[in-house]
């Protein structure tokens, strides 16, 4: 099944079935994108004990990138479910009332705990000590992202065991 194909489907009743077992529907590309990090820069599994931050720079906000919605959302590995967390936050997104960095950038956490130095409106509770993955969601993506030539994708998820200055 080609990532193109989802969602168009012509009269090939098979790669339909397929999608709707799968889930409800599939969207095409000009109406969702989605990037997904489950590994760090070393390949090893992202786990939820360590920091991660997302920074994006104040000339590239994910709003900028979308002509609707964006969300950031954290499931666990290997059955892909929300992870209960004390704040019952699951995604940020562009509702989320975030808050932004001095110089306009905005800096998202993902950790087990409140990350100094980052609002807590920013932090993405993660499950300590289990594996989890991070799938960025595009709706009505911009072409700059669109396949086949686009450029655009979110800045890289870097792990940290300092804080953010």
């Amino acid at each position: 099944m080609g990532g193109n194909d989802i969602g168009t489907y012509g009269s090939d009743y098979r790669l339909r079935t397929a999608a709707n077992l799968i889930g409800i529907w599939a969207n095409t590309s000009s109406e969702a994108l989605y990037f997904q990090a489950g590994r760090e820069e070393d390949g090893s599994p992202l786990n939820g004990s360590n920091i991660y931050l997302i920074h994006f720079p104040a000339d590239q906000l994910p709003d900028a990138v979308v002509q609707a919605y964006w969300s950031v959302i954290l499931v666990s590995v290997p059955d892909y479910r929300v992870v209960p967390n004390r704040l019952g936050r699951y995604n940020l997104n562009s509702h989320s009332d975030l808050s932004y960095d001095p110089d306009g950038s905005l800096t998202i956490a993902v950790g087990p705990d409140l990350v100094p130095g980052v609002a807590e409106a920013n932090w993405l509770p993660s499950p300590p000590g289990k594996p989890f993955t991070l799938t960025f969601r595009t709706y009505v993506p911009i072409p700059a992202i669109k396949p086949p030539h686009g450029t655009w994708a979110p800045p890289a998820l870097i792990r940290t065991d300092s804080q953010p200055s």
